[in-house]
This record gives structure tokens, C-alpha cells and sequence, in this order.
């Protein structure tokens, strides 16, 4: 003799099965990991534009090396000692941290000229 499911017990294992996922998933970590598509994230680059000649830019990476870039590659307001971004193949202007960059040099420079 066969058993036959009926649509509410059916409803009811599919409902468990689910309940007893999300716990499992809620013991393992967070929601956001169950429902979340996987990311890959891809960390930003950081340069500031030494300077720019022709129709090419320098610049300085972090740790001091030095590349060369198509100007036509770099936003169309960027100028010598912006502070560039590089992320997902483009290179943005990073406001924020150029003046960061500006004010700690201001700072630096006042402190050495001190008397």
C-alpha cells in the first residue's frame, strides 16, 4: 500500500525543512550569509598623481613605486597630488583622503619650519 502525502503535510515538512535551515544557518553565522549573493570583493588601490606629462600621469602607489598612466584612464578633474582610487579597473578621485593628505603635509611642514 502506498502513502499518500497530502498538501498540507507537504506544506508543513517543506515549512520544517526550512525552519530547521535557518537555525542551522543562524547557529553558523548570520542571515546575511544565507540570503546574500557571494560577493567578490575587490579591495581599492590607493595613488596620488606625482605629476603629469603630455598625455601621461605618474603615479605613486603607497609603497612608493611609481607607474604610468594614460591621462584619458584618469577622471577628467584630476589633477598633480590628487589622491586616486583604483577599483574594478577605474580610478576615481578620492577627495577625502587628498585633503587628509594635504592637511598632514601642512602640519608636517609647519612642525619642521618651527624655529
Amino acid at each position: 500500500m502506498k502513502k499518500v502525502v497530502t498538501g498540507k503535510k507537504l506544506l508543513y515538512q517543506g515549512v520544517m525543512g526550512l525552519v530547521v535551515a535557518l537555525f542551522l544557518c543562524l547557529s553558523i553565522g548570520n542571515l546575511d550569509t544565507v540570503f546574500a549573493k557571494t560577493k567578490k570583493v575587490t579591495p581599492k588601490e590607493y595613488y596620488v598623481i606625482s605629476r603629469m606629462e603630455g598625455d601621461t600621469a605618474i603615479l605613486e602607489k603607497e609603497n612608493g613605486e611609481e607607474i604610468v598612466v594614460k591621462r584619458s584612464k584618469l577622471p577628467k578633474k584630476a589633477k598633480e597630488e590628487d589622491v586616486l582610487s583604483y577599483q574594478k579597473g577605474k580610478y576615481r578621485r578620492d577627495i577625502k583622503k587628498t585633503r587628509e593628505r594635504k592637511k598632514n603635509i601642512q602640519s608636517y611642514m609647519k612642525h619642521f619650519w618651527k624655529e
